[in-house]
């Protein structure tokens, strides 16, 4: 009787896009890798257009954002995914605003990303009634493998959003936020007028504007670069989470980084606009549809059309076999084909005897 070798393999972890790793616990899921990229050898700059297109849903307060690049840096591992940040750009001011909408993920296996974005729950608190671009943006620069190298900077906007009363109200053109001619003191928000009225900034664990106390309210403080969440009694959250977002300890928001959730018991990947990510990978790390880091399971992935199982320590699992079924160097399960060490899996990825 035969018996087949059962690899183990030490598995190494990028997570990408992810600018910090933190854990309220301690320990870490992973060992995050930093690498410094020299700029040195870079022989010039290739221009790259996204291409974004709006979708608003007739009766939900939803959008549905797809965003489409023509490439990817040359030799961009097939699993190696590439975020871009989203921004909303006034169309009169030129300002942006980030961290509202979601990340866009793509790999040279997938050049196109579509993400839903909500506008309930106050996420567009921060922005003034008016006509905004949906922009994304990202620069990437090609693996260094003895060839010129190359920075390649990707930019696209969208049609113009209008934006009133904390809804987007129409897309394509100038909608209703703008269809009355106001004057300039009319367009001034009387939020942001720094009068004598009084306080405006913190004092303890509350937040003051002009004089008044701010309850159970957003608010984005510009000398900590954070958003903060000030609950029904006028203090700060942190270490909860308010929605999908997590405020951390001090207060601040989590962007762009891990946390661990000791009463969920798992690890959640917050977003560059503060929302948990979920249905989707992050690196070698895959969210299910609850947020929650995948551990010790098999996922099938509908994008990629085939099964992966995540380890315990959460990366996807690679050139090893899982009890009957045969995980390839890319993660995914051996479907009706031979291994590399010679044995035959059927169409359901189970090992023949």
């Amino acid at each position: 009787m035969k018996f087949k070798p059962v690899l183990f393999a030490s598995l190494a972890v990028a997570a990408l896009g992810a600018a910090t790793v933190l854990d309220t616990e301690g320990s870490l899921p992973f060992s995050p890798q930093v690498v410094h990229a020299s700029s040195s050898d870079i022989v010039g700059i290739k221009n790259h257009d996204v291409k974004i297109t709006l979708k608003q849903h007739p009766t939900l307060e939803k959008l549905d954002i797809t965003a489409t690049i023509d490439s990817l840096p040359r030799r961009s591992p097939l699993f190696d995914t590439k975020s871009f940040f989203g921004f909303f750009k006034n169309v009169q001011t030129g300002q942006l605003h980030q961290y509202i909408l979601p990340d866009m993920s793509f790999s040279s296996y997938e050049l196109s990303s579509t993400r839903e974005f909500y506008w309930n729950n106050n996420k567009l608190i921060f922005l003034a009634d008016g006509d905004y671009w949906i922009v994304y943006s990202g620069t990437l620069q090609d693996i260094n493998d003895g060839a010129p190298r190359y920075e390649h900077r990707y930019y696209g906007q969208s049609e113009v959003v209008t934006i009133k009363d904390l809804k987007i109200v129409s897309i394509g053109g100038r909608g209703q936020a703008a269809s009355q001619p106001q004057s300039s003191q009319a367009q001034t928000p009387a939020t942001s007028s720094s009068s004598a009225s009084g306080k405006n900034g913190w004092s303890g664990n509350s937040y003051y504007q002009n004089g008044n106390k701010v309850y159970s309210k957003w608010i984005y403080d510009n000398q900590y670069k954070s958003y903060f969440y000030i609950d029904a009694a006028g203090n700060y959250v942190q270490n909860a989470w308010v929605g999908n977002y997590y405020l951390k300890s001090g207060g601040y928001m989590a962007q762009n980084e891990w946390v661990y959730d000791k009463n969920y018991g798992a690890y959640y990947y917050l977003t560059g606009e503060g929302s948990y990510a979920r249905s989707s990978w992050v690196g070698n790390y895959y969210l299910k549809a609850n947020g929650k880091m995948a551990k010790r399971e098999w996922i099938y992935d509908r994008n990629y059309r085939a099964y992966y199982y995540l380890t315990g320590e959460g990366s996807y699992a690679l050139n090893t076999w899982i009890g009957d079924y045969y995980l390839k160097s890319n993660g995914k399960m051996a479907v009706s084909e031979r291994t590399p060490d010679g044995y035959r899996v059927d169409g359901s990825g189970k090992w023949i005897r």
